[in-house]
Order: structure tokens, then sequence, then C-alpha cells
């Protein structure tokens, strides 16, 4: 048990410095504010307590972003929130269906049914959507009994956490919160888990500073952790393991040197992004610089009466102009209004802003039709095949981040579990629940019902794995729907038996003549 810091460090620590510049880096782009970006990359963020200046990245080429701003002019700076739209899309692929959870008996399975109907349905989509952007995140367990009945799960900025891995396992996590600033002092609450305890200490320190352990008591913020911790600020879990979990987007890191940090779908894209939002931003210009303008004599600005000297104005509102009598038809200056609008070079910015957007999305690991962009060749209704084709990169960026998803997901289950057993005393038994996604592609009904008729009249399948394929009842459900067909079944009719002929009439009977044909006259 290692706990809390006794001493007076910097914080954050020096193993955070570089991948805190990335994370602040990855969230200005997340975030889509325009003062952030300029922020990050003219290094207005402030320093490190190495010194190193935080979120300034060293490229070879200039950030548009990153270049100053004359105030003497209105600078045109447009953005494009393509990094928000690739982390939502990277969550909605992900979550945006509820997994299929199975627990083995009826009690823990209703109580994992709440859970997921309460919010954690909500929390895994926010937690994907995180881990897509920072290249992952942390889900940690809580409880209050004054706000709620079941364990609280929170999904955790890795910014905020100070993680301690071991064979690319998370062995112990410091998450820690600015509470307060007053009078240039900097109060953080930092929460430590360890297998089996939680920690909780106030330190009062400055910017670059942990500082001393000061009482949870100090301020509001943290006055109610003060009720529940021992001596040494821990609160026993009775879990055998950590009441948090770390869920990487993928791997491996292509920036971190620590091999267990996962990697952002931004992660090579900040040049890309940046080009594109120069690329609207010219668009922009050019559009602010075409606007139509008109040239007009001097005789016909109008200027108010003792205000020589303060400048003229051209009333567009006026519907008669008097004639002047200078007008020449040649060789002099024409008194007359001229309006001057330049041609927009509108597809040639469009074109170049379609070709970054698809190379962007293509960096991240999707293809296009996720987001909504046409392909040649596109048009009418795809079936699920063809869509599925379309989709291949997005669809397999999805498998390799579940990948990651489900086992992490599978232990914070056994967690809240544990917890909700201890805690709430709900009775249900922690256990390793059985995940299934559902398929990100929906299947097409009308192609499945002529699959499921092909197979039928072709005789190559049961009933009962026609009803499976079909897919419109659980799986538990099979049998029973099987049995409910057969008994609507109509009943097959019966085919009519000819008459008997009778025994006496046997020798006299004679054989017909055959079918079609005319018998030949007896003579």
């Amino acid at each position: 048990m290692t706990g809390l810091p006794s001493g007076d460090i910097a914080w954050p620590p020096a193993s955070c410095e570089k991948p805190y510049q990335r994370f602040t880096e990855w969230g200005a782009w997340w975030s889509g504010s325009i003062h952030q970006l300029s922020k990050v990359y003219s290094g207005q963020y402030g320093t490190a307590a190495t010194g190193a200046v935080l979120g300034t990245a060293r490229y070879d080429a200039p950030f548009f972003w990153g270049a100053p701003v004359d105030p003497s002019q209105m600078p045109i700076r447009e953005h494009v929130p393509i990094a928000g739209d690739i982390a939502a899309t990277s969550a909605n692929l992900l979550f945006a269906d509820p997994p299929t959870l199975k627990a083995e008996d009826e009690t823990t399975q209703q109580r994992i049914d709440d859970l997921m109907q309460d919010g954690l349905h909500a929390l895994l989509l926010e937690a994907a959507e995180i881990a897509a952007a920072f290249g992952g995140v942390f889900i940690k367990v809580d409880w209050d009994l004054d706000v709620a009945d079941t364990p609280i799960a929170q999904a955790i900025q890795p910014e905020r956490a100070v993680p301690e891995f071991q064979w690319g396992r998370l062995r112990a996590c410091t998450f820690w919160t600015e509470v307060a600033v007053e009078s240039g002092k900097v109060y953080r609450h930092l929460e430590r888990h360890e297998p089996g305890v939680v920690f909780h200490g106030l330190y009062e320190g400055t910017g670059q500073r942990l500082g001393h352990r000061v009482p949870l008591e100090t301020l509001p913020a943290t006055k109610p952790y003060a009720k529940v911790v021992g001596e040494d600020g821990a609160i026993p879990t009775g879990l055998p393991r950590l009441a948090c979990v770390y869920v990487p987007n993928m791997r491996p890191s292509r920036t971190f040197k620590e091999p267990a940090l996962g990697r952002s779908d931004f992660s090579g894209n900040e040049k890309p992004m940046d080009s594109l939002d120069m690329t609207l931003s010219a668009l922009m210009r050019d559009i602010h610089l075409g606007k139509a303008r008109l040239i007009v004599p001097q005789d016909f600005l109008l200027q108010a009466q003792d205000d020589k000297g303060k400048g003229a104005w051209f009333d567009l509102e006026a519907s008669v102009f008097t004639p002047l009598d200078v007008l020449t038809d040649s060789g002099g200056l024409r008194q007359e209004i001229t309006m001057v609008q330049p041609n927009l070079r509108y597809q040639e910015h469009l074109g170049t802003a379609n070709h970054q957007i698809q190379q962007i999305i293509r960096g991240a690991g999707y293809s296009a039709q996720t987001f909504g962009l046409a392909q040649e060749g596109t048009s009418g209704q795809q079936t699920a095949t063809e869509t599925h084709a379309r989709e291949r990169a997005s669809l397999s960026t999805r498998g390799k981040k579940l990948l990651y998803w489900i086992p992490q997901l599978r232990e914070l289950l056994e967690i809240l579990l544990a917890i909700d057993a201890r805690i709430f005393a709900s009775g249900v038994t922690p256990q390793r629940i059985e995940i299934k996604f559902p398929d990100a592609v929906k299947v097409d009904q009308l192609s499945l019902a002529q699959t499921v008729q092909a197979f039928k009249a072709a005789g190559a399948a049961s009933l009962q794995t026609l009803v499976r394929l079909a897919g419109l009842v659980p799986d538990d459900q099979v049998d029973e729907e099987v049995a409910r067909i057969e008994g609507e079944a109509p009943e097959p009719a019966v085919p009519a038996q000819p008459p008997e002929q009778d025994s006496e009439d046997e020798g006299d009977s004679e054989t017909p003549p055959e079918r079609g044909r005319t018998a030949p006259p007896t003579t």
C-alpha cells in the first residue's frame, strides 16, 4: 500500500508532462474552440514544471492556428469541427445500440438491466467519445447513499489522472481536481485508487507544486469525505482489485513511450485538420473580399452640413440621382455609378476541402460513407452487403476498438456488482458477465426474408434454423416460436381415394382403351 504523496512535489508529475501536452492539443481540437486552438499553437497555455511550453507541437511546417494575428485587421479564421465529429462517430459505432449483457442468475440479470437503463449506457457513449479524442478513458466507480441507491460510474479524461501501469495493466491510479484557487494558492483534491482501498486528500500548493496536505474539512467540496475516511484518509472497498479501469482507444500508441496508453483518433491528423481550417478560412476571405461594391462619383456622396472633413456617405436607398452636365461620351472620366463584384473561386476551395476531409477521415481509420459523404457509384437504396462493403474501414476500426472495450467493460461490470452487493446489499452475485455487441450494419429485412424463403424452398434448413436466421425473436425463444408456427400451420389435405369395384364384376371387366386413342371396331 503506497498511499497519497507526503511531500511537496511537482504537479503534475514529470512523467505526465509529455502526455499532458498531447492531451491539451487533442482537447483543443475536440472542443472545437478557436480560442483554445490559438492558445495551443501559439504557446499561450503557460509552462509545465520543467519549463516546457504546454501544448506546443513542434512540426516541420508551421501551423495555421499558430500564426500571429495583426491587431489592425479583422482576422478571418474559420474552424471545421471535424475532430468532434470523428469522436462522436466512434462512440456511435460502439454504443449507439447497447450491448447485450447476460448474467447467470435472474437477480443479477435484473440489476444489470436496471444499471443500463439508469445511465450506464449513456456513460459508455460518453466514455467512448473521450477515448477516441484522448487515446483512452478512465472509468471509476463511486457510491453515495445520499445521492443514489446504486453505484455511480464516472468517465474521467486522461489529463486528470496519474496512472501507474505494470505489464500493460493498470495497478494504481491517482485522480486529481483543482477545487479552488485563492490568493495564488491552488487547492487540489487527490483520489488514489489501489486494490481494496481508495485514498482521499486535500493539498494546498501553487500552479506548479502540489504543496502540503491540509484537512479535508478545509473546503466544502471535500468536507463530505472527512466523515467516511479513516485516519490515513482511506476508504476500504472490500475488492481484491481496483475500483477503476482504463480503456485504451486502440494500440499501439504512435506518440507515447508508455505502451499501455492508447492512440487517439486525432493522432497524425493534427496538420491535415489545421490545413482544412486554412482552406475554409481562405474561402471565407474570398467571400468577404468578393462582396459587391459600388464606385460612385464624388458629387453623389452626401455630407452633413457643418461636418466637413468628417467623411461622406452614399445613400443606397435613394431612388433618384440628379444627372450632372460633366458627363462626356469619350475621352474623359464618366461620372456614373459602377458595380464591381469579383468572381468567387468557391469550386476550387470546396474541391480542396473535400479532398482534405477524405484524407482526415481515412487517417482516422473510417470510411467516408460513415460520415454521410457520397461516393462515386452510390445511388438508390443499398443492401446490407453493399453498405458493409462501403463501410469496411469503419467496421474494421470498430472491431479493433471492441477488442479493448470488451475485457475492460466486463471488469467494470464486475466492479459495479461487487460494490452493489457490499455497499447496497442488493443480493446480486459478482460474476463475469457475457457481453455481445450488436452488428453495426443492420440487415435489410426484405433481403433477409428472401434468403429465408430460398432456404425453405430448397429444403436446406430446418424450421428452427430458419427462425433463428430471421432473428425476430431472442435465441431462448426460438423453440417456442417453432412450436407456435407448427401449431398455426394448416393441416395438409387428404387425397381422395378411388372407389373400389365389386368382386363379382371383376371377371366381366375389360381392359380400357389407352387414353387419347379410339378402340378398334369389333368385327
